[in-house]
């Protein structure tokens, strides 16, 4: 099993998983191009792609989604409402359309959208599974639902949100309805929202986890892995965290 966040952060976000002998990638918030170099330099051709799968429709997630399935020659996995929402399309992409809740199969590996709660018109997470095991991706969400700790147990690699420290945010540079948004049930998930999840969780299969879309002007990379880490509690010594980063690339084999 092979992870690899190309992009993670508040500018564009693209994520590579390798698993049971299928690959995909979620999300493609940067261009094409950048994330076809990112995955050469990390041993991958792009048209080793089995699928593109997107979350919503910010342009930090989709931006460089239809482009980079065209490049692939993959499918482009989306919902109807997020598909509806995008106003720029190019023409002749492989989209494959699915519902929010419903699992569908994908080469050796079984997918399971899950809702979040997110300002986006119908956002979800992804539970990938396998008989490697399962790679979750949970973020831009408002809330941790009941729906999400769920999802999350028994994972073996979690990519969870933790995009800010609230008092930087309420402190730093946003406007105030900006902050709001954030902050509210619609938003993202501080560094305590997501380290309480990781408190909680089942954690007994984990071996590598992703702190995932951190804000650049409201959070620290020292912040959140503190949140994280205290959350692990002994468990920090067998599972492999790495903080997600907006540039650089960072690389999980498990």
């Amino acid at each position: 099993m092979r992870i690899i966040s190309l992009a993670s952060g508040s500018s564009g976000n693209c994520y590579f998983v390798s698993v049971a002998e299928t690959n995909i990638i979620v999300d493609c918030g940067i261009p094409a191009s950048a994330a076809a170099k990112k995955l050469d330099k990390s041993g991958i051709d792009v048209r080793g792609i089995d699928a593109i799968l997107v979350t919503h429709e910010h342009a930090d997630h989709v931006s460089g989604a239809f482009t980079l399935a065209k490049r692939a020659e993959a499918p482009l996995f989306i919902t109807l409402p997020t598909y509806s929402a995008i106003k720029k399309k190019p023409q002749n992409t492989d989209v494959h359309l699915f519902s929010a809740s419903e699992m569908f199969a994908l080469g050796n590996v079984d997918v399971h959208p899950f809702p979040l709660s997110h300002d986006a018109v119908d956002p979800v997470g992804f539970k990938i599974l396998s008989d490697e095991g399962d790679v979750v991706f949970a973020t831009d969400t408002g809330i941790v639902s009941e729906t999400i700790a769920r999802m999350v147990q028994g994972a073996t690699a979690l990519a969870l949100e933790f995009n800010h420290d609230p008092f930087m945010l309420e402190h730093g540079p946003y406007p105030q309805l900006l902050k709001e948004r954030i902050a509210s049930n619609l938003g993202h998930l501080s560094n305590s929202d997501a380290a309480r999840l990781l408190a909680k969780m089942d954690r007994t299969k984990l071996k590598g986890l992703l702190l995932s879309h951190l804000s650049r002007s409201n959070n620290l990379p020292k912040l959140a892995l503190f949140e994280a880490e205290k959350a692990l509690g002994d468990d920090l010594q067998r599972i492999d965290v790495q903080v997600g980063d907006q540039y650089l690339v960072k690389d999980f084999l498990l």
